[in-house]
């Protein structure tokens, strides 16, 4: 009997219906949340946990503070003790910062759950790589990056890497996400400019160079029981989060060919195999030639999407991918009452913040039905670094697949925030 549900921070808990945490509630499990100090709690979340414990989080390697294994340890083993067993304890955690963390506290405690073992393969794009690799699946040319060759001799570092992947390169941390510190280089000049980026940078990642993938990309999320997937969402992605942050809004079309759909709902499979998912929510994004229609892969976690993701799907398929990971930890019996539908009838999309003083906000110029969620306002100071830097959701509503799909080719100009430069 499950007697504790402990969340390891509130990211991505927007998206948590309130049907799904009173259903938790009401069963008399006991529910922590564990946030960084000083971090206002989210509206939506009032009234439902026992307990909200505030831990004094760092910046690392990720996007948002991450709060300390031994706090996050100590807290599970007092949870643990009261609830009497370690099975009676489950972690809730889908912020990639802290899967792993939260996998090794499940080790540590003999907590069922994933382990460093299985999510290692998910956090380490090095690894995660070699692992898809070696299930036959094609995947980018990439070398670790060696900063000290970097630093004797970056233009000769740069052409030997041109030799081997190309001229167009991709820098990004081996364990980072929401395209924080990504560069993309071209030249001698790009690849210096990195390289002194990522010097005054003030983390210390590992990282690596990735040949450039042309072709369009995709997302596919999913929803995994028992190694079965249950299911899985997949649309076509207007950009990466590395143009989102230069300023286009991430946008998402569902696929709607169903041979297009099979192949790469097939090839999802595969990839999720190679690694070893069971249980829980993988977010996989992946580069298809259009002229081949074969996948290149790029990335995979084991965690809901950020950004729009989760949105998108509850609009187009009525599929919550946070109630399915709550209820499959806590009451899966509930799983079987979900009901997936195929409207496929949005766009939804997270606008860019771009840099400087907010000057104005702007309508998008779309024939389709839309609301905006803005998250900024005129007069606003922002910059943005990563993903979590967004100006606002943008949602179209279309029953006309072609007046949709032109909404969605427009906003790839679609310009939501104007700025002006902060002197």
């Amino acid at each position: 009997m499950i007697k504790t549900v402990i969340f390891v921070t509130q990211t991505y808990l927007q998206w948590l219906s309130a049907e799904a945490m009173q259903d938790v509630k009401s069963s008399g499990i006991r529910l922590v949340l564990l946030v960084n100090a000083g971090e206002p709690i989210l509206k939506s979340l009032d009234g439902f946990f026992d307990d909200i414990v505030p831990l004094t989080g760092r910046l690392g390697t990720n996007i948002r503070p991450v709060l300390p294994y031994e706090d996050i340890l100590t807290v599970v083993q007092e949870e643990v003790r009261t609830a009497g067993a370690p099975e009676a304890v489950r972690l809730f955690c889908q912020e990639e910062g802290h899967v792993l963390d939260a996998a090794a506290v499940r080790q540590a405690l003999g907590i069922p759950g994933d382990r460093p073992e299985l999510v290692s393969g998910f956090r380490d794009k090095i690894l995660m790589k070699e692992r898809v690799r070696t299930a036959g699946i094609r995947i980018p040319l990439h070398v670790v990056l060696d900063l000290h060759l970097a630093v004797i001799d970056p233009a000769e570092y740069y052409l030997a890497l041109k030799r081997e992947m190309g001229a167009k390169l991709v820098i990004k941390p081996v364990d980072a996400a929401g395209s924080l510190n990504v560069f993309v280089v071209e030249n001698v000049g790009d690849f210096v400019a990195a390289m002194e980026a990522i010097r005054l940078f003030e983390n210390e990642f590992k990282y690596e160079v990735d040949e450039f993938i042309e072709g369009d990309m995709f997302q596919c999320d999913s929803f995994v029981q028992n190694g079965q997937i249950k299911f899985c969402g997949t649309f076509e992605l207007g950009c990466t989060n590395f143009d989102f942050v230069q300023g286009r809004p991430l946008t998402g079309y569902p696929t709607l060919d169903p041979d297009v759909l099979k192949t790469l709902e097939d090839y999802n499979a595969r990839v999720i195999k190679a690694l070893g998912m069971q249980n829980g929510c993988t977010h996989h994004e992946f580069f298809v030639n259009p002229a081949t229609g074969q996948p290149t892969f790029l990335e995979i976690a084991c965690r809901s999407p950020g950004g729009v993701g989760v949105y998108f799907h509850i609009m187009n398929k009525n599929f919550n991918l946070i109630d399915a990971y709550l209820y499959q930890n806590t009451l899966p019996d509930r799983l079987g009452e979900i009901r997936v539908t195929q409207a496929n009838n949005v766009v939804a999309a997270l606008l860019p913040v771009g840099h400087g003083r907010i000057v104005s906000l702007n309508e998008p110029d779309v024939v389709s039905r839309y609301d905006i969620r803005w998250m900024v306002e005129r007069g606003a100071v922002v910059n943005a670094n990563t993903i979590a830097d967004a100006a606002g959701i943008l949602t179209l509503y279309n029953d006309n697949h072609d007046e949709l799909r032109s909404d969605f080719e427009r906003l790839q100009q679609y310009v939501p925030v104007t700025c002006q430069p902060e002197h």
